[in-house]
């Protein structure tokens, strides 16, 4: 999850080799500057439109906006937060 010149992306890649092949679509808005990692493997929720938010201490909270469905979700512990 990237935040950068006012918008929010989410972008999946490999982060151990730059070159690899990169996805990335906007998603939101942001006065703040970031980036915060997480593993796929992690990200094991069901089907469905989510608010997402993280927090500075690596720790994601993911409430499905339809239904009463929510996840804490571990960040990977090296985020980049201005």
């Amino acid at each position: 999850v990237i935040g950068r010149d006012g918008s929010i992306f989410l972008s999946v890649g490999e982060r151990e080799n730059g070159t690899t092949n990169a996805w990335e679509v906007e998603v939101g808005e942001t006065d703040h500057t970031f980036l915060f990692n997480f593993k796929i493997e992690n990200v094991n929720v069901l089907p469905g439109t989510y608010d997402v938010s993280i927090s500075k201490q690596c720790l994601s909270y993911w409430k499905n906006t339809s239904s009463d469905l929510s996840y804490f979700i571990a960040v990977e512990p090296d985020p980049q937060f201005e």
